[in-house]
């Protein structure tokens, strides 16, 4: 064994101690009424999720070819040993100026997913492929490290998302704070080498700054918002489009203009999408997953017939789309132990929202009800979107829980703050 190998543990057990100390030191981590150490508890859930999340894909699925984690890993150690060969190639690739020229191309050549990205709305590997290259400097090639940098991303995305809501559901923000960083799904799938951690970063980083611009019309927090959401259409381009047509029902003031701002932008991506055969696109996306689930014998595809890619054949296919996408899998329907696990785990969620409706709902008014809107509406294009081009049950637990949090948002608020008690978290 080399000799760096012996230094993995040290320096995962330092960046851990570090992450830990940032959270009770930075100021960024202060809420009234946030006991740091109840955080610090939600840092290592998440890093024993990424843990353990990582061993299933090493050990109980053997192929590391067929593991999403391991061939962004692969690619990004291919990609960084770039840098000590041919530093202008590695600069050319990890911009993406020039890297398609014979002799850059030559050094991507051998990654999996890098050349053969899947450039389209729904996916694009090389963003995340490019956040492990460079995380490899820092964790000497270490996935476990890379995956504990993965998961701070995605606790400080969850953070920023409470930091954004907080003050509009007042008097019950424990409510919000303990189902954004305990919904099982969410703890699991946001815990690995996924791009679901630099989602959650990039989502929460977007609402918060906007909200803050908002508020005091800064532009560096506009400049965050942009930020974010090119990391977003850097990984998922629906998931920053879907963003900025929900952001139309945000209270944002129209005197500040920044309607008019977000709305040029809307009509630009609605041209793109418009332009280049949306529906069928969707539906292509959907035909070439149910093709894969029948070649690599996919135990829980939930409808394996190909369908024509048109937008009348997508419209028929919104009742199947919602019900998979938001109620499935149902607990009757057996399967494997962690379909079972997340079909109970989602049956419980469901029930428990649907009980706080229940008994705390009032109608919000103002500012905190097109929030709400903002929220319910984000959740249930992305949940229409999943549904209609991943026809897997095992690939929907999954892309699904960025939809999860959004819906637990919007539940929060629509609470009635008055009628519970208010305690410290």
């Amino acid at each position: 064994m080399e000799f760096i190998h012996y230094l993995h543990i040290p320096l995962y057990l330092f960046y851990l101690g570090l992450f830990c100390w940032l959270i009770y030191r930075w100021r960024f981590f202060e809420s009234q009424g946030v006991d740091k150490r109840q955080l610090v508890s939600f840092l290592l859930l998440k890093v024993l999720a990424g843990i353990v999340l990582t061993l299933i894909y090493t050990y109980y699925y053997t192929d590391p070819a067929k593991a999403d984690i391991h061939r962004y890993f692969r690619d990004g150690k291919i990609i960084s040993n770039v840098l000590f060969v041919n530093p202008s190639a590695w600069l050319q690739i990890m911009t993406g100026i020039g890297m398609h020229s014979k002799e850059v191309y030559l050094y991507m050549l051998p990654t999996l997913y890098f050349t053969h990205h899947a450039g389209d709305l729904a996916n694009n590997n090389q963003f995340i492929i490019r956040v492990i290259s460079v995380c490899n400097y820092f964790s000497l090639y270490n996935i476990y490290i890379n995956t504990l940098f993965f998961d701070l991303l995605s606790f400080v995305g969850l953070f920023l998302l409470f930091k954004s809501l907080k003050r509009f559901v007042t008097g019950l923000p424990q409510i919000l704070y303990f189902l954004l960083f305990l919904i099982p799904s969410v703890i699991f799938w946001s815990s690995g080498l996924l791009k679901e951690n630099i989602l959650l970063f990039a989502i929460g980083l977007y609402l918060y700054s906007i909200l803050r611009w908002c508020d005091d019309g800064k532009w560096k927090y506009l400049f965050g918002a942009l930020v974010a959401l090119c990391i977003m259409a850097s990984i998922k381009l629906y998931i920053a489009g879907l963003l900025l047509l929900c952001s139309f029902v945000l209270p944002v003031p129209v005197s500040r203009n920044k309607k008019i701002i977000a709305l040029a932008i809307g009509l630009a991506l609605a041209w793109y999408f418009t332009g280049n055969n949306f529906c069928e696109r969707i539906i292509d996306k959907r035909n070439n997953f149910v093709q894969l689930a029948i070649t690599e014998n996919a135990g829980s595809v939930v409808d394996n017939s190909i369908t024509q890619p048109d937008c009348a054949h997508l419209f028929q296919l919104v009742p199947s789309t919602l019900v998979n996408s938001i109620l499935r899998p149902f607990i009757w329907e057996g399967g494997k132990l962690f379909q079972r696990a997340f079909a109970i785990e989602n049956t419980l969620l469901l029930a428990l929202l649907v009980y706080l409706l229940f008994r705390y709902f009032k109608w919000p008014t103002g500012n905190k009800l097109r929030l709400a809107g903002f929220c319910f509406l984000f959740a249930l294009l992305n949940y229409l979107v999943i549904g209609a081009t991943v026809p897997v049950m095992g690939a929907i637990v999954h892309y699904r829980i960025i939809s999860t949090v959004f819906m637990v948002m919007g539940v929060t608020l629509l609470l009635n703050k008055r009628e519970v008690k208010t305690e410290q978290l």
